[in-house]
C-alpha cells in the first residue's frame, strides 16, 4: 500500500502535464525588472529607495519574479524584496529593517 502511495506521489510530482503552469512566454531579465522598479520609484514616493551601496538579485518562482536589494555590507541585515507578476507589474514589496 505504501509503495502505491509513493508511486502515485512521484507520478504527480514529476508529471509535466499536471505541474505545468501556463506562464506567458515573455521572460524578464534582471535589468528589465530593475528598470521597471526605477520607473515605479519615480511615480510612487512611498516605495523604498535603493541603498547607497547595494547588491541585487532576481529569482523566478514559477511565474513570479522576486527582486532583492541587499544593503552592503550584508552584515547590516537590511534588504528590500519586490514581487512582480508574470507581466512585470509590481504586486507587493517588503522592507526588512
Amino acid at each position: 500500500m505504501v509503495y502505491r502511495a509513493v508511486l502515485l506521489f512521484c507520478f504527480v510530482l514529476l508529471s509535466p502535464q499536471l505541474n505545468a503552469l501556463n506562464c506567458p512566454e515573455r521572460v524578464f531579465s534582471k535589468e528589465e525588472i530593475a528598470a521597471k522598479l526605477s520607473d515605479l520609484r519615480k511615480e510612487h514616493k512611498q516605495l523604498p529607495q535603493p541603498f547607497s551601496q547595494q547588491e541585487d538579485k532576481l529569482t523566478r518562482m514559477n511565474c513570479l519574479y522576486v527582486y532583492y536589494e541587499y544593503e552592503m555590507p550584508k552584515s547590516s541585515g537590511k534588504s528590500h524584496e519586490f514581487t512582480f507578476d508574470s507581466y512585470g507589474e509590481l504586486m507587493r514589496y517588503y522592507v526588512n529593517d
